[in-house]
């Protein structure tokens, strides 16, 4: 079974490596849902489903904190809060 990455060590992750991880618990939450859309009872991948969303979230918290929010849900999370989503470029226009 995979191991669940935590917070701490997305902090430390480069930007590039962040957003591919963010991508990839994004599609596994994609297509595990799918899946459960015929097969709801399905106890090994609602736990996946569950696991690969604490990814996401902790992925997403860790990326906001240091690059600034990349949806606008997560905008008031981010160090400048609204504010910093409504003035600054898209998440995409940062690109290193």
């Amino acid at each position: 079974m995979m191991q669940m990455m935590s917070k701490a060590s997305f902090s430390q992750m480069p930007k590039d490596k962040l957003l591919c991880k963010i991508r990839q618990a994004q599609f596994s939450m994609h297509d595990l849902g799918l899946y459960l859309d015929t097969h709801c009872s399905d106890e090994t991948a609602l736990k996946h489903f569950a696991m690969h969303k604490a990814e996401l979230d902790a992925a997403l918290a860790a990326y906001t904190e240091r690059f600034g929010a990349l949806r606008r849900a997560d905008a008031a999370d981010s160090p400048n809060g609204w504010a910093a989503w409504a003035k600054t470029p898209f998440p995409w226009d940062k690109e290193d």
